[in-house]
């Protein structure tokens, strides 16, 4: 019997998970410790912009990300960086569902 050699898999990188083409999927079900875990330690992602699943997980890990390179919460970081240098003084972030419009 012969074991097929495994590809060479390439790390997530940021551009990969601001996309919705990320091999993985997300459920609530699912231990999302685990996950943030073995990206931390350098998991491998197979199959990455082949398949269309909506997740925002990718997101998540982002704003993460930003939030600890900015050391600061993150709608404060792109307040900072990002609106006010741009003149945007209008915008809010809703953190509750019921914040959000037609709700």
């Amino acid at each position: 019997m012969h074991i097929k050699r495994a590809r060479t898999l390439k790390p997530a990188q940021i551009r990969h998970l601001l996309r919705v083409t990320e091999a993985t999927s997300w459920r609530p079900e699912r231990n999302a410790l685990i996950l943030l875990l073995g990206l931390i330690c350098g998991m491998r992602i197979s199959e990455i912009c082949t398949a269309w699943r909506y997740s925002n997980v990718g997101l998540i890990f982002v704003a993460r990300l930003i939030e600890r390179a900015a050391d600061m919460p993150l709608e404060a970081a792109i307040k900072q960086r990002v609106l006010t240098p741009l003149g945007i003084s209008t915008l809010r972030f809703a953190t509750e569902r019921s914040e959000l419009c037609g709700e």
